[in-house]
Parts: structure tokens; C-alpha cells; sequence
């Protein structure tokens, strides 16, 4: 299809000269599973796949690929029909409710916090157990400001993050 020059920013003829073009463009942490898929869900009976790929510009794009196997009388595949959709703003929406999700996840827990915890330290340390778990941040650290002394004193932290402190930061 003309499309596939749109979306993937390469051309259809080189795409006929070489017919593994297409995966060369696949994102590599998603290069492997189209790879295995493609053959032998295809083959199967149905292959629905969402992988990314990188454009020659360098842009990533999200594409959802279906194919289905087109059988003669006697059972035998003798064509394979399909389609690829760019999904990127589908994917990208999905990203950011689950983003927004997050945030509201860590919000409201900290919120009941508040409510339930009146020792300082205590609070300090859930809140920021609550970013890395519900957040699902690597690291979270909370500071007290010493304005005499002019530093950040780290008083509760949370998470696999090595923090190195240094000048009293």
C-alpha cells in the first residue's frame, strides 16, 4: 500500500526489492517477537500485533499489524492478507491515563495518609514508599531545608535508587 511510504517513511519500492525491509524498521526491544510472530501466528490462523518502529527521521511510531491466512479448497495457505495501522496517538493517549492514573494513585493514598499518620518520620517514610509503589518511581526521597546552615538534609527515601549524598545535599 501507498500507506506504508507514509507511515513508515521508507519506499514501497524498496520495500518489494526487499521484503524484510519492514522488520529492519521494527523497534529492537520489539524486533524478536514480530519476528516469531509474524510466522507462526500467521501460518496458525491470525496474527495481531502492536509494536513500535523507528522511522529513518528517527520518530517512533506504534503500529498495529493483523494478517490471517487465505486458504485454497484443500486447506493449504496459499496467501496471507493484512493490515498495519499507525496506533501512535492511541498509544500515546493510553500512556498518559496511565501516567494521570498514577499520579492520582499517589495523591489520594498520600492524601489518607495525612489523615491516618502523625508522626513526621512515619508520614516522610510511607509518602515516599507510596511514590515507588503506587507511583511506580525507582526512587523517592523527602528533605528538610537547615536555612541556618544553608542545606537539604535527606530524611526519608524509598525505593532502588543509590543516592550519593553529597554537601549535605
Amino acid at each position: 500500500s501507498p500507506a506504508y511510504a507514509d507511515v513508515w517513511q521508507r519506499s514501497v519500492a524498496e520495500l518489494y526489492l526487499h521484503p524484510q525491509q519492514w522488520l529492519d524498521a521494527v523497534h529492537p526491544e520489539d524486533r524478536d517477537r514480530v519476528a516469531a510472530a509474524t510466522g507462526r501466528e500467521t501460518i496458525d490462523g491470525g496474527y495481531d500485533q502492536e509494536y513500535r518502529i523507528l522511522r529513518p527521521d528517527g520518530a517512533l511510531r506504534w503500529i498495529r499489524d493483523r494478517a490471517f491466512p487465505v486458504r485454497d479448497a484443500s486447506g493449504a495457505v496459499y496467501r496471507v492478507v493484512g493490515t498495519a495501522q499507525d496506533v501512535t496517538e492511541r498509544k500515546l493517549a493510553e500512556m498518559r491515563v496511565k501516567n494521570l492514573n498514577r499520579i492520582y494513585a499517589v495523591l489520594s493514598q498520600t492524601n489518607a495518609l495525612i489523615v491516618r499518620v502523625r508522626d513526621r518520620g512515619e508520614l516522610f517514610r510511607e509518602a515516599c514508599r507510596i511514590a515507588v509503589d503506587a507511583g511506580q518511581l525507582p526512587m523517592a526521597w523527602i528533605g528538610v531545608v537547615d536555612r541556618a546552615a544553608m542545606k537539604l538534609e535527606p530524611v526519608a527515601w524509598d525505593g532502588d535508587g543509590d543516592v550519593v549524598w553529597r554537601d549535605g545535599i
